[in-house]
């Protein structure tokens, strides 16, 4: 598990202390939380992983497609919770514009406000 390999743990870790902004889909929230990231924070992940995460000391479960976190790590449930998290990255640090372009560049529609004009 990439979780539990070190060298991969490390690396998000000295990314993370850089200021950048972790995203993570589905269960992928394994390396944050290995990395000491994710302590304080809000987070979601895949269903399959709500008992383990809910075992997390300081962590706190959000169950939802999405969870934009304090800024610094957001998270997401599984795979197409993960295209939501990407878009609302995309619009949070570009445009709204910028994200209906890219949904319907690769034809997806999120949400129930939400339609594809090809």
């Amino acid at each position: 598990m990439a979780a539990d390999d070190p060298d991969i743990v490390d690396f998000v870790r000295e990314r993370a202390h850089g200021g950048t902004t972790m995203l993570s889909v589905c269960t992928g929230i394994r390396i944050l939380h290995a990395a000491g990231l994710l302590r304080g924070r809000p987070v979601t992940t895949h269903h399959t992983a709500f008992d383990e995460v809910d075992r997390w000391d300081g962590v706190e479960l959000r169950r939802g497609r999405r969870v934009d976190g304090d800024g610094e790590v957001w998270t997401s449930a599984g795979v197409t919770a993960g295209m939501d998290l990407a878009l609302a990255a995309i619009e949070t640090w570009s445009s709204r514009d910028e994200a209906d372009r890219v949904r319907t560049y690769v034809e997806y529609a999120s949400g129930a406000d939400r339609s594809l004009d090809l």
